[in-house]
């Protein structure tokens, strides 16, 4: 695995470009949108232990998050983790996807995130093997019965019976009944759950296989599912370019996985490939001028010059 930097992605565009692309994102995309990573000192898992004296992984676990004993915990995090998603913002990394889903061959990004930037960015999710989206986890987007199925939007704030501000249970409109009221329950996928969408995520890798540029984001790997998917892309893929975009390296026992080390931050790296990109278009269209009279001459070393600058 060798370090990649802005010089080399300037001089390599091309593999970037019109390519069938992978993203694999974890929760480092988000932290410029004002949302916390799970594992750093000040991330989510910290948070938790802090103020409920409870491990992270067991506060997202099934069945934490459904014992009558742990529900208010549960509760209580999950509509205040709500209001912080509504609030936030897409970062430039959100907008990037939008943007590159257009000028690639073949594209989709798996995202382990339940913020839904995404979406607010313009790139959206179907539950159908051509969406451009998959949630790895879940989202906070929706809330479903425990028992029939029924699901309802979540709204993290305002009006609505789907509200949760004062962190109290949300009942199912479509099968509760007076002696019987059955909750609602986020739609994220918790630790030791069955994945209700599975069948759709293996038939997304199976049309994927044969991407020739992954790219994993803003994530160390830390969830085996996650991590055997860029081991079956980086064995079943030929001619693939494997990058890990993270300040800080991957694990010892995952390097192999990867070609390159972007050793920054999700918004340095997808604005450096932006750049470059709409610079290689230019340059490109320019090439397709076969002759050039005066003025045409004169509109080329203005367009180079602009370029120029735009990179200074």
């Amino acid at each position: 695995m060798l370090l990649m930097d802005n010089i080399w992605i300037q001089e390599n565009i091309k593999k970037f470009y019109k390519r069938k692309v992978v993203f694999i994102t974890g929760a480092g995309i988000s932290v410029s949108s004002g949302i916390p990573d799970f594992r750093s000192k000040n991330g989510i898992f910290e948070e938790i232990k802090s103020k409920y004296k409870v491990n992270g992984v067991d506060l997202f676990s099934y069945r934490f998050s459904i014992d009558p004993k742990t529900r208010s915990i549960y509760l209580e995090y999950i509509s205040k983790l709500k209001k912080l998603v509504d609030s936030s913002k897409p970062s430039f990394s959100h907008f990037f996807f939008k943007y590159f889903s257009t000028r690639s061959k073949k594209f989709r990004v798996y995202s382990q995130n339940i913020d839904s930037l995404e979406e607010k960015a313009g790139l959206f999710y179907s539950e159908d093997s051509e969406t451009k989206l998959v949630y790895l986890h879940g989202d906070l987007k929706y809330l479903r019965c425990i028992n029939c199925g029924n699901k309802e939007d979540y709204i993290g704030s305002g009006g609505g019976s789907t509200t949760n501000t004062e962190f109290k249970e949300i009942f199912c409109r479509s099968c509760s009944t007076p002696r019987k009221n059955i909750p609602l329950h986020t739609n994220i996928i918790h630790y030791y759950q069955d994945h209700p969408y599975s069948d759709l995520i293996s038939k997304c890798i199976q049309k994927d296989t044969g991407c020739n540029l992954l790219v994993v984001v803003g994530t160390r790997l830390d969830v085996f599912g996650v991590k055997n998917m860029v081991r079956y892309f980086r064995k079943t893929s030929r001619n693939l370019l494997a990058i890990f975009v993270n300040p800080e390296p991957p694990k010892k026992e995952i390097e192999y996985l990867f070609d390159f080390h972007y050793p920054g931050k999700s918004d340095d790296f997808f604005l450096v490939v932006l750049r470059n990109i709409e610079e290689y278009k230019m340059l490109r269209r320019i090439k397709r001028l076969s002759i050039f009279n005066e003025e045409d001459e004169k509109a080329k070393e203005e367009i180079e010059k602009q370029l120029v600058e735009d990179k200074v």
